[in-house]
């Protein structure tokens, strides 16, 4: 029995770069119409308050201090300068995974030139890349809207470290053919393969000469390539996961997901809605429309941006054995297990019993 543990959109960099860089503990950074996190210093030099902030000013009546609580400080959450604690109680079980899957939505580098005129632009800094080792995380998706946010460099930088922390990923690459490879992971006595795509953005795809992303563009027959993959890949593995990460109407999404079911994919993995939204069994597969931001530093919405779950898929014999779902909550940028009214929202809407 292999398990799976497939996880939500993983939005690390922008945050981390300033909890850890406290030369910088007085400034703001990101563009004001970012949601970004905001630092002001207590009465001692060691205690930082963080809170979420949607202009260069902190935003006092966020999450605990609407309250009036002096809160939780930078060494209560971190304590010892262990930036291992995003993880929360979540990291064991992810660790002890079989495999562990993400899609990465931020660059791994410190190339400093943003793609032009995009205003939402995520990077983490090479040294704190250990962070997803720490986290257990086996794969990431690369072929998102993120990808690209500090050009072909950036996208380029973090292949780099990944491949440094023994991290497998797909859906980018130097040129189209390296941006749609698949990757093959030897589980006990199950080989399982890995495909990725975006439906955004066009201008980040990659091209017989330029580095980018595998961009398709389902709605022009743009899926008739993957499908002839999924069928190659059939005769090297016993298990498929197709990692979609996608921006049109969810009917659309729902079509695409079923046909890939169709022709053989087990799981379709689908992100990038910051939200979570129904899993749904198809005839031998599964397909997890969203399981929401994992991990962020998001203001939280009405739309309860906070909250996600792991989805855990048991395999045996290259067939789906259970599905277990997870619900967590992410709060002060760690995620644990969700528990109270957190738990029970989520799994309503996941509307699956496990």
């Amino acid at each position: 029995m292999v398990r799976i543990s497939f996880i939500g959109d993983v939005m690390i960099g922008r945050s981390f770069n300033k909890i850890f860089e406290q030369s910088d503990k007085y400034n703001y950074f990101g563009d004001q119409k970012e949601r970004e996190i905001g630092y002001s210093s207590l009465p001692s030099d060691r205690e930082y308050r963080f809170t979420q902030s949607i202009t260069n000013k902190v935003d006092l009546k966020s999450n605990w201090l609407s309250k009036g609580e002096i809160g939780p400080t930078f060494y209560d959450i971190f304590q010892n300068n262990s930036r291992y604690n995003i993880w929360g109680d979540t990291r064991k079980h992810l660790v002890n995974a079989d495999l562990t899957l993400c899609n990465l939505k931020n660059c791994i580098t410190h190339y400093p030139i943003k793609f032009p005129q995009k205003p939402n632009c995520y990077k983490l800094q090479p040294q704190y890349s250990d962070i997803l080792k720490a986290g257990g995380i086996d794969y990431c998706n690369l072929a998102n809207d993120h990808a690209m946010d500090f050009m072909g460099n950036g996208m380029l930088d973090t292949r780099y470290s990944l491949n440094e922390l023994g991290i497998r990923y797909t859906g980018s690459g130097n040129n189209i053919d390296e941006a749609s490879e698949p990757v093959y992971f030897k589980k006990k006595d199950t080989t399982i393969g890995i495909l990725s795509a975006s439906d955004h953005y066009r201008w980040f795809g990659a091209e017989e000469k330029i580095a980018g992303i595998r961009y398709i563009d389902i709605t022009q027959n743009g899926w008739w390539n993957i499908i002839k993959q999924i069928q190659e890949m059939k005769k090297k593995c016993d298990f498929i996961i197709f990692s979609f990460n996608w921006k049109m109407k969810i009917n659309k999404v729902e079509s695409f997901a079923k046909k890939l079911i169709d022709y053989g994919v087990n799981v379709v993995y689908g992100c990038s809605a910051h939200k979570i939204l129904p899993i749904e069994k198809y005839k031998h597969g599964l397909i997890i429309y969203s399981s929401g931001n994992f991990i962020d530093d998001y203001k939280v919405t009405n739309h309860k941006n906070n909250l996600s779950y792991i989805t855990d898929v048991y395999v045996d014999n290259g067939n789906i054995y259970c599905i277990k779902i997870r619900p967590t909550s992410r709060n002060l940028h760690q995620v644990n297990f969700a528990k109270g009214q957190d738990y029970t929202t989520i799994m309503k809407v996941a509307n699956f019993t496990s």
